[in-house]
């Protein structure tokens, strides 16, 4: 299976803490309470099944490349990255929070 690299987190990504009215942690907490209703919004907003399947193939990756995926979440568009480089393939990822 691809590889899947990245850190955990990481902090100040393009501006600093001081941008935000919250704190880095305090946006984290509600990511981390937020995060699991995602797919509820996909049906909320009638997003058609497959599509993050569909905007991975768009990409035309081939097996053996690489790709990055910033802002990650909650990886739901992993498997679909992983499957279309393949074993010989490297999905890098990247969390902001």
């Amino acid at each position: 299976m691809a590889r899947i690299q990245g850190p955990d987190a990481i902090d100040g990504a393009l501006m600093p803490a001081v941008a935000f009215q919250n704190s880095i942690e305090q946006i984290r907490r509600r990511y981390q309470r937020l995060a699991p209703i995602y797919p509820f919004f996909e049906l909320v907003f009638l997003l058609p099944r497959g599509i993050r399947r569909r905007a991975v193939h768009r990409l035309g990756l081939e097996h053996g490349e690489s790709v990055v995926e910033v802002g990650c979440g909650t990886g739901r568009n992993l498997r679909h990255l992983i499957d279309a480089v393949g074993e010989s393939g490297r999905v890098v990822r990247s969390r902001l929070l």
